[in-house]
């Protein structure tokens, strides 16, 4: 004790501030210029100084019982010593520092108590606890790591922060009111003062910090930078919750299984364009990446966008995903372009063996080529069919001009040109639907709008189902920016699909991943499929019902037949029948007395429209769809 005693007076400047007015810290806020005399304990040093706060106060109500004292040396300075201080008191970067002129080790391995706070509600003031070691009495999640790898540090709040125009229509006053609430709660987590650079603080098992994790109780010496709010965690924090995904959890009983999926410009070939891989080496990093994630969904029909043009990177994946399969178990679709540049399309990978196309891939070149497509496929097990419809919108980036000029309302650029691919998506459906012989469509993709912008209501106003929403409690996202959450990937469906959608998942696997992970950075590449793309995938599963009955083991000869007006039932005597819209409200109900029995449709039903049949007895329970014409 005597040696720690007198190496500080060593290093002290011997001062004439024997007569400087004695403080509290809690006191000394207002005393800027003036040299003052304070105590207080250790609490977290710095390279440039350390935190001291004052444990007896008795008079701190709302104020600060700690400073910042700035010296040239920490040397000889321990977390738990007790000094008294002497200095001048001056505001920097709006925190209050004590540059000390001297100081006294009072005593050693002193313990500061944590205040209870719990944040943002107890922050009007952000001073009334600068420099305190606070202990935040409830849960905060990280919501960005951008700055993980780079400064050991994330982003915490209060909540998932859900993007403001995700949750509220664009430049509403409920939109304003979501930006000033998303930022005032954010708080960054400092982990320099750890273990910082090696390893990188707060990783798991995994090496990663995802957001989405959760601390409970965290305590931590709180400051303020020009970043805002700072804590430096005064032991290492315990993460825990949101952790890696390794398969797509679907609930259920589905017999088809699709993904829309943006690959963050994947290439095959004709790199270095400034888009993409720059090279050979960086493609095959890409590669393994998507593959692996393609491989963990194991889709039936595969959506790709962001995905070079022509023919070769569609080949490219078809091709690895047999070699994995061990046998010829995917196609993809031919859309006859040739390679332009780098630039990207929509593409499709099908699986051989569960679905088959329907006549001809359809085009949708408005505003943007090559990005707007249709299929129609058929279910081989029964039959079914359905329309996919993929996207990629318009980016938010660039300066428009007129009605895509950036609003200011929070939907960024070239909305105009959004909204006008929605509606020309809804105005090509009736001639796909006419085209492909079904109703039920499926429109997905990146369609770099989320869930209250202009171009998805477009399409839940004409009747759809925002169906990602619809699953999972208005919770989902698929993409993160500036620590907030939305959807920019979308799955919507028709009245008609509704009813036979199981659900609906974002795969977690790129969003709350840092971009550390990425391909590009050859010294953190780690070869799986966490943060292969910037964008999570959408999965969608579905249960499709057949358009004339379904041919079941317990009742192979019942049949379904429209004759006009009339609704021919055969080979289902002493069944109920029951007639539902696709909405789920009930339309007849009647019992089927003859082997042979005509039941009048209702009078009030448009053409063409889609029926669900339901058919029961004592034994069985038999659902079948029919499209009436």
């Amino acid at each position: 004790m005597k040696n720690r005693i007198l190496a500080v007076i060593l290093f002290s400047v011997v001062w004439s501030a024997l007569s400087a007015q004695q403080f509290r810290i809690s006191q000394i806020r207002n005393a800027n210029t003036e040299t003052v005399s304070t105590q207080g304990v250790v609490t977290l040093i710095l390279p440039e100084g350390f935190f001291v706060q004052d444990f007896s106060d008795p008079n701190s109500t709302n104020h600060s019982t700690a400073i910042f004292v700035k010296t040239k040396s920490t040397e000889s300075v321990h977390v738990g010593d007790e000094f008294r201080l002497f200095g001048k008191v001056v505001n920097e970067d709006r925190r209050v520092v004590l540059a000390a002129d001297s100081l006294e080790l009072i005593d050693s391995n002193k313990s500061i108590m944590p205040t209870n706070v719990r944040f943002p509600d107890d922050f009007s003031s952000w001073d009334d606890y600068e420099g305190m070691t606070l202990c935040f009495n409830q849960t905060l999640y990280v919501v960005s790591n951008y700055s993980w790898q780079r400064y050991g540090e994330v982003t915490l709040a209060s909540h998932m922060l859900k993007a403001p125009t995700e949750g509220a229509i664009p430049g509403s006053v409920a939109y304003q009111n979501l930006v000033a609430q998303n930022n005032a709660d954010q708080i960054v987590l400092d982990g320099t003062t750890a273990t910082y650079p090696s390893p990188i603080p707060f990783a798991d098992a995994n090496g990663t910090r995802r957001t989405g994790s959760r601390v409970d109780n965290l305590t931590g010496v709180l400051t303020y930078t020009s970043h805002g709010y700072v804590v430096y965690p005064s032991s290492t924090p315990v993460f825990y919750g949101n952790e890696r995904p390794v398969a797509v959890n679907l609930q259920g009983n589905y017999n088809l299984k699709i993904v829309s999926f943006n690959l963050e410009y994947y290439l095959a070939d004709n790199f270095g364009t400034g888009y993409g891989p720059a090279n050979a080496t960086e493609s095959l990093r890409q590669h393994k990446k998507i593959m692996h994630a393609l491989e963990a969904i194991d889709a039936d029909i595969f959506g790709l966008v962001e995905i070079q043009t022509g023919q070769n990177a569609l080949r490219r994946l078809t091709d690895s995903l047999n070699a994995h399969a061990g046998y010829a178990k995917y196609a993809f679709i031919n859309d006859g372009t040739s390679t332009n540049g780098s630039y990207t399309k929509a593409g499709y990978i099908y699986r051989v063996d569960k679905v088959a196309p329907i006549n001809n891939l359809r085009y949708n070149d408005t505003a943007v080529k090559n990005r707007k497509k249709a299929q129609g496929f058929r279910l081989l097990e029964n039959n079914a069919a359905f329309i996919f419809c993929l996207n990629h919108f318009k980016s938010k980036s660039g300066n428009g001009s007129g009605s895509d000029s950036d609003q200011g309302d929070g939907q960024g650029s070239y909305n105009g040109t959004r909204v006008q691919e929605s509606n020309s998506v809804l105005s090509n459906i009736p001639a796909y639907q006419t085209y492909y012989g079904d109703n039920d469509v499926l429109i997905m993709g990146d369609l770099n709008s989320y869930s209250q912008e202009d171009p998805i209501r477009a399409f839940t106003n004409a009747g759809y189902t925002n169906l990602v929403q619809y699953f999972n409690a208005d919770t989902a996202y698929s993409y993160s920016y500036h620590s907030s959450f939305g959807l920019l990937d979308h799955a919507i469906g028709n009245s008609s699909l509704l009813s036979q959608v199981v659900d609906v998942k974002p795969f977690h696997i790129n969003a709350d991943e840092p971009s550390m992970f990425e391909y590009q950075n050859s010294t953190t590449f780690v070869d799986d499929m966490y943060r292969c793309s910037d964008h999570d995938p959408v999965v969608v599963a579905l249960n499709l019902l057949p358009p004339t009955g379904l041919e079941t083991t317990l009742e192979p000869d019942i049949l379904l037949y429209q004759k006009e007006n009339m609704l021919l039932v055969g080979g289902a005597m002493g069944y109920q029948l029951e007639m539902y819209s696709v909405q789920g409200q009930m339309l007849l109900s009647q019992s089927i007395s003859s082997e042979e029995e005509l039941v009048a449709l209702p009078d009030y039903l448009t053409r063409p429209s889609t029926i669900i049949i339901r058919l029961t007895n004592n034994q069985n329970a038999i659902i079948r769809k029919l499209i009436l014409h």
